[in-house]
């Protein structure tokens, strides 16, 4: 039987840092604040130089919507006898044909699967108009008020150009939802509302889209629109005037550079509980819904993303106001405070490496039959900068649940291979259990998952899953044939599968080698630490903890 646990609020994961002299810490929130904010410092700035005009970077990520905030100040400014003049950045982008064949080697046919793309920001903007717009800019000696906004407002040919550089920042779980809601254009494309009524128009290339799982729609933000704005995001919050929180709709709030800073500098201090992204799956069960209080009218909660560096954001309250933060935000602002220097070397480009989250399939299915790929592999084939290692830890499972691990004793590779062709092309079922080995599953067992192992989760467990991950690699083998959420069949990935596969992880290795005995490292009084598993294939190892009250310790970086 699953045992019964405290349940979770979603007050817990709200952070409430102890910010010195919080009532300098104001927030300036709603469009029309925002916009009465900018026309009075450019009405300031007017009155002390009357022939130099006022120019204003509005920066921001994918999902912005640009349209109440571009009329908001159009309206303060007028109210202050100053004539906007609004610049979109995109007027500046490359021609789309030109975009498409900087970004077509990123995409592979008919596939989710993409390669991460190699350039900047600056690569979507064409070199002219960028110095076209930045002579405009120099040359513009009037009491008129230029505002340049969309991604690459500020890029760096332009920054210093400005009297002030505000940055809308928005974190993915809500840049999903405004791409159901058709809000999110591409890089080079116009504002939210003229992208939205241009994509309406196009009758068959959005029946042509809606032939294909869901999931296709966003790799263009996955291996693209992400890559290039988490990079010029990370590089340009150091030089930023103003940092907005977008991630409202309909009230964006505004912090001052300074206090921005000083907010961060408290939060490098605390502990920092990230906000969890919920994700459904056709194999997905009721245990996170149970103890997350999840909304009754989910289907099913497969994962609890707890911590996946892009994915994840956080909350801080300040003032008694709500502020959410994209997790990159504060390992890109602060890394060696967050991350110690270990975790600064180039093989990670900067990212944070650890992913955490929970895999639920009480009263659901058998995850699918899956590896992961090598560093190798992951950089030659996916521009990847590291390989994918995961872990399982058993935190709560019914009698009779197992864990697939490896391959069996017995297995004919080849046969096993055209089991998963036939069921990927022809879509003829096969028996897994003939070719792939499992271990039963107790609560606290910790099972290893070097990059190329065979695995999946089976029915009526819950996972804790902490893994060094690049995470967008998860090869299927077989998916038991069923429908995704859709209702189409999910993708099967078996060329980059058996690869990516270790056929020599069979069931003596995998016993041997990925079910290891928790080892006592040192203990005192009503506490210990022990020592769950290392292995010199996998760049990360997990101690666990048991305490009856507290422990203090030093993370020695």
């Amino acid at each position: 039987m699953l045992k019964k646990l405290p349940k979770y609020s979603p007050t817990d994961m709200i952070n409430r840092p102890k910010i010195l002299k919080a009532s300098q810490m104001k927030v300036t929130r709603g469009f029309d604040a925002i916009a009465k904010h900018i026309g009075a410092e450019a009405a300031e700035k007017t009155a002390k130089q009357p022939a130099i005009a006022t120019r204003i970077a509005l920066e921001g990520h994918v999902g912005i919507n640009w349209t109440p905030l571009l009329d908001a100040i159009k309206k303060a400014l007028i109210k202050s006898n100053l004539q906007p003049v609004f610049i979109d950045i995109a007027s500046c982008a490359r021609s789309a044909k030109a975009i498409e064949k900087l970004t077509k080697p990123c995409f592979f046919e008919q596939s989710v699967l993409g390669r991460i793309y190699p350039g900047r920001l600056s690569d979507f903007y064409e070199p002219a108009k960028i110095k076209a717009l930045k002579k405009r800019l120099q040359s513009s000696a009037t009491s008129k008020v230029f505002i340049c906004y969309g991604p690459g407002a500020a890029l760096t040919p332009l920054r210093r150009m400005y009297d002030a550089v505000y940055y809308f920042d928005i974190a993915r779980e809500e840049i999903f939802k405004r791409v159901k809601l058709n809000l999110t254009g591409q890089l080079g494309e116009a504002t939210a509302r003229e992208t939205s009524s241009a994509q309406s128009k196009k009758g068959k290339s959005a029946k042509n889209a809606d032939a294909l799982p869901a999931y296709f729609g966003t790799r263009r933000l996955y291996y693209v629109e992400y890559v290039v704005l988490d990079q010029h995001r990370k590089q340009l919050l150091p030089k930023i005037d103003y940092y907005v929180d977008a991630n409202s709709l309909n009230e964006p709030k505004l912090l001052p550079s300074l206090n921005f800073t000083k907010l961060f500098d408290q939060l490098a201090k605390m502990p920092v509980k990230p906000k969890p992204y919920y994700d459904p799956s056709p194999w997905g069960g009721t245990w996170l819904k149970r103890i997350r209080r999840l909304p009754p009218t989910m289907v099913n909660c497969a994962w609890s993303y707890d911590l996946i560096s892009p994915e994840t954001s956080f909350l801080v309250e300040v003032n008694g106001c709500c502020l959410e933060f994209p997790f990159p935000v504060l390992s890109g602002f602060i890394p060696k405070k967050i991350m110690g220097s270990k975790a600064l070397r180039p093989q990670y480009r900067g990212q944070f490496p650890i992913r955490i989250n929970y895999d639920d399939s009480c009263r659901g299915g058998d995850m699918a039959l899956q590896c992961h790929p090598n560093d190798t592999y992951a950089r030659k084939t996916f521009n990847e900068p590291y390989r994918q290692d995961e872990s399982y830890y058993i935190v709560d499972c019914e009698p009779g649940a197992k864990t697939y691990l490896g391959l069996k004793e017995d297995t004919n590779v080849a046969e096993f291979r055209q089991a998963v062709l036939r069921a990927e092309k022809d879509h003829i079922p096969f028996d897994h259990n003939r070719f792939v080995n499992s271990v039963p599953s107790s609560v606290g067992d910790w099972l290893l998952i070097p990059a190329g192992t065979l695995h999946g989760s089976g029915v009526n467990q819950v996972v804790l899953e902490i893994s060094a991950t690049t995470y967008r690699y998860t090869f299927h083998f077989y998916d038991f044939l069923r429908p995704g959420l859709d209702g189409k069949l999910r993708e099967i990935h078996s060329k980059h599968a058996f690869n990516a596969l270790k056929t020599y992880r069979r069931t003596n290795w995998v016993a041997k080698n990925l079910k290891p005995t928790p080892k006592l490292l040192r203990k005192g009084k009503d506490w210990a630490e022990y020592l769950l598993g290392v292995r010199p294939d996998m760049f990360f190892k997990t101690h666990r903890f048991e305490f009856k009250k507290s422990i203090k310790d030093d993370t020695k970086g």
